[in-house]
């Protein structure tokens, strides 16, 4: 019976000599900074009438380095006892002693601030029957945050429960606009602005911010386009036969550049008309060309020869 008890055990856990406790030593075991207990492993020896431990801890974000204190012991020999770290504060470790004479531990606990809000907290149910193995183990997503333990003088052991609580979940939330990057030197095409989701950033599952984190506008209303050095403007005042200004051709005037709105096309030549139009005035209600006797050389004579 008891060799299958031990096989049970080191099939469990491994061998004795892999615990980090020993037989009716006293322990004092706690988390390196940043990190808190998530697994608690224990095996019981009638002979012994004790248990050895192992401790496990990780980094999950969930708590400080500051604010840690070690309590007082909280039970008596062979006495229940229950604990639950206030304020909010998350276990990091553990103490305790032996007594050969009580064949019983007493027990004292470490924690320390959580840098996350806490939720859904809740007693486990017990880890260990009477002398048998405990493994107590939580996800990323949990905390232990208390201990609660009672005695038995017949089978010199105690059974124990954990309180655990959950990393309650933050949505992410936008922080401000930055502000918009430069524009081309024309002025033409577009300026962008972000902004980052970080006002809280999401937390232990909670959900990204919605929308997008850029922002797009058009530099300016209007944009200079270049057109064909040739192309010609008839003096203010005069309007007529495209090439002609009313029949006087000394007075027109060369043009290099004009104004057209952002994406519009230039004027066309329209030969059915005689004159340039601008295909997309209708849209923009603008008339992005100038003059309606806009001419050009070669355009002028294929006029003409109508």
């Amino acid at each position: 019976m008891m060799i299958g008890r031990i096989a049970t055990l080191l099939l469990l856990f491994g061998s004795v000599s892999s615990w980090m406790t020993g037989w009716d030593a006293p322990f004092y075991h706690h988390c390196p900074p940043g990190q808190h207990l998530n697994r608690i492993q224990s095996a019981h020896d009638n002979h012994k009438e004790d248990r050895v431990w192992n401790f496990y801890c990780a980094n999950t974000g969930a708590v400080s380095t500051a604010g840690c204190a070690l309590t007082g012991y909280l039970n008596g020999w062979d006495a229940p006892f229950t604990y639950v770290c206030p304020g909010g504060k998350i276990m990091t470790g553990l103490a305790s002693y032996h007594s050969n004479h009580h064949e019983d531990r007493r027990w004292r606990v470490l924690c320390c601030n959580a840098l996350t809000p806490l939720h859904q907290c809740h007693w486990s149910g017990y880890t260990n029957g009477w002398d048998g193995p405990m493994d107590a183990r939580i996800g990323n997503n949990a905390v232990f945050t208390g201990i609660t333990s009672t005695h038995s003088n017949h089978k010199e052991d105690r059974l124990y429960r954990f309180h655990i609580c959950s990393k309650k979940p933050i949505n992410g939330n936008w922080g401000g606009w930055g502000a918009f990057s430069a524009c081309p030197a024309r002025n033409c095409g577009t300026m962008t602005r972000t902004r980052a989701c970080n006002n809280p950033s999401p937390l232990n599952g909670g959900a990204y911010c919605p929308g997008s984190a850029t922002d797009t506008r058009p530099c300016v209303a209007r944009c200079p386009v270049d057109i064909d050095l040739s192309m010609k403007v008839c003096k203010a005042g005069f309007e007529g036969k495209p090439g002609m200004c009313n029949g006087k051709v000394e007075d027109v005037q060369p043009v290099c550049t004009f104004a057209a709105p952002i994406d519009y096309r230039n004027c066309n030549w329209n030969l059915s008309l005689k004159k340039y139009t601008c295909p997309d005035a209708n849209l923009s209600q603008l008339k992005c060309c100038k003059y309606t006797c806009i001419t050009h050389a070669d355009e002028i004579q294929q006029a003409e020869n109508l």
